[in-house]
């Protein structure tokens, strides 16, 4: 046996996918119309429904009946007409026309041997044996045969047009909703071509579609794919190579650094003037600054190169270490804490080390703007949110608060805010740091200034809840 040949799916356009479906609603209209006269028909069959002509031709039917009979009466003439009878000088008998104007215009038409009296009424007339004038007042039209129905019901012919109407209106309906998703069905994967590309998700294959402008479209993202790809490569590569030299510069200056620390000690060892232990003092103070900005440059970079583990962890016991270890970190800075812990429960999914680290940053920013002789608050809790419930952990410290500048800027890399707030150990890397794990662990870090009186900024870690089976909490 040969080898099977793939054989290409022949391509549709949307003027094909539009025009498929006007075919379709003009066949189904057509049917409509084809159905409603069959029923209509079948029912004038079945007796239920009198032809329109069915006066017309049972006046003409019982004429010599109506000429030789010596009183003419309701019975005698068709369901839905009126008659009156007239001596030949034209004055009224009797009859169920109307006595006035309605005898009055039958009677005229009599005379000017007019039968059509407007819309499809028609009179016909009829001479007596005895020389009477019988006029009888029909309308070509369909009616029901039953007199109740006749009453309770509009026209036969409104009635199917009323049914032809809701029909129609159904089947347009029913006929968009269908274009709509077999239209959304098409463009889905469009959709989810444009969410991976949004998403930097760049390793998909290639899509297909069976519709010629959407594979033209397809193809045109797939180049912008590929070309973002090669960008975002080129970018990664960039920066780290930048991340490498910041580091290898870093570690290179810790050895002079390490070099000027050990000489400054020594010359304070040593017996020499007040002012050179002065100079060797100012000297080694600064050689400590130094040292903290290396080291918070360092945890920067291992921050953006790092591989997050998470890992369950119970909410109870985690909020537990958070207040243990903020309470650990102002003894060490000299401060006090005011810890307040609420009764949380349930889980999360996180890197509880890298967690304990954004906290740690949290932290020591409140102790850095609190006085040695106030205490930093700390509340630990959860929130329901309409995004979530989170397990959030906030710090309030007792400086001048954030200004609108640091309200927008405070979790920037490297943002040390206006000089009333700015302090010298801030370095601008602490929050930075706490926004991007919250954010990587599908939480927020939020920053504010405390509402209550005698406290500053207000710093709060969010880190989003697991619902009972694992997954996140998305209930509002």
């Amino acid at each position: 046996m040969g080898d099977w040949i793939p054989v290409e799916v022949k391509k549709k356009s949307f003027t094909g996918l539009f025009l498929k479906y006007i075919m379709l609603f003009c066949i189904g209209t057509l049917m409509l119309v084809f159905l409603i006269v069959l029923m209509f028909d079948q029912l004038i069959r079945m007796g239920l429904i009198l032809p329109a002509n069915y006066a017309e031709a049972e006046i003409e039917k019982n004429k010599e009946k109506l000429a030789a009979v010596e009183t003419v009466t309701e019975k005698m003439i068709p369901y839905g007409t009126s008659y009156g009878v007239y001596d030949k000088d034209g004055e009224y008998l009797y009859g169920t026309i109307e006595l006035g104007k309605d005898s009055e215009r039958a009677w005229d038409s009599y005379k000017a041997e007019r039968k059509f009296f407007g819309g499809n009424g028609f009179y016909s007339y009829i001479m007596r044996d005895n020389g009477e004038i019988c006029i009888v007042k029909y309308y070509v039209a369909a009616q029901f045969s039953e007199r109740f129905m006749g009453k309770s019901l509009p026209n036969p012919v409104l009635c199917v047009l009323v049914l032809f109407t809701g029909l129609f209106l159904a089947q347009t309906v029913l006929l968009s909703r269908h274009f709509s998703r077999e239209l959304a069905k098409k463009l889905k994967v469009l959709r989810d071509t444009t969410e991976s590309i949004q998403k930097q998700d760049l390793e998909f294959e290639r899509p297909h579609s069976d519709v010629t402008e959407i594979e033209e479209i397809l193809d045109s993202l797939c180049k912008m794919k590929e070309a973002l790809s090669v960008s975002l490569e080129e970018q990664w590569d960039s920066q780290r190579k930048i991340t490498e030299q910041v580091s290898a510069l870093a570690h290179d200056i810790k050895t002079p650094l390490t070099i000027i620390k050990g000489n400054t000690e020594l010359i304070s060892e040593e017996d020499v003037k007040d002012t050179i232990k002065e100079y060797s003092f100012a000297i080694g103070k600064n050689v400590k600054v130094i040292e903290d900005y290396l080291k918070q440059l360092s945890e920067l970079l291992k921050f953006e190169e790092r591989e997050l583990k998470p890992e369950l962890a119970q909410c109870a016991g985690l909020a537990e270490t958070l207040a243990e270890q903020a309470q650990v970190l102002a003894e060490a800075q000299g401060k006090k804490s005011d810890v307040t812990v609420e009764k949380v429960s349930g889980g999360i999914r996180c890197d509880v080390g890298q967690m304990i680290r954004a906290w740690d940053n949290i932290v020591m920013n409140g102790l850095s703007y609190t006085p040695k002789k106030e205490s930093v608050n700390i509340l630990i809790g959860r929130i329901r949110a309409e995004d979530g419930t989170y397990l959030f952990a906030e710090v309030k410290d007792k400086g001048p608060g954030f200004t609108k500048e640091a309200l927008c800027h405070a979790a920037e890399k490297f943002y040390q805010g206006d000089r009333s707030r700015h302090c010298k150990d801030h370095k601008g890397i602490g929050l930075y740091i706490a926004s991007g794990f919250a954010v990587a662990q599908g939480g927020k870090l939020t920053v504010e200034n405390a509402q209550e009186e005698g406290y500053g900024g207000k710093v709060t870690l969010y880190i989003r809840m697991l619902d009972g089976d694992g997954e996140y909490d998305n209930r509002i």
